[in-house]
């Protein structure tokens, strides 16, 4: 099996990428993970130098904190423009089979 990475979920889903972080412990080892892989907050902040925030947005290889609007498009899918993918990255790099986020 192919090791699941920041950069393959970026890669093989089209569109907005809503990653859920369900305890700064998981937050923690995305930020470890997003760094290691090149991903930044902005142009140049390092994740590792970021707070704990519980609905990260994945663009490109840049990361959002999901402030209110952000957790307004995570918390109803329904109504992002070309929908959004919400991904568990707990169960995501635990291995699942289905690691989408359900409320």
């Amino acid at each position: 099996m192919k090791k699941r990475t920041i950069r393959n979920l970026r890669e093989s889903l089209e569109g907005k990428i809503y990653v859920y972080l369900g305890s700064e412990e998981i937050c923690r080892k995305f930020y470890k993970d997003a760094e290691g892989e090149g991903f930044m907050f902005g142009a140049d902040v390092s994740p590792l130098m970021s707070p704990y925030n519980d609905v990260i947005s994945l663009e490109n290889h840049c990361l959002s904190h999901a402030g209110f609007a952000g957790h307004l498009g995570f918390h109803h899918p329904e109504a992002v423009v070309g929908g959004c993918h919400r991904i568990d990255y707990e169960k995501y790099i635990r291995g699942d089979s289905d690691y989408f986020y359900t409320d």
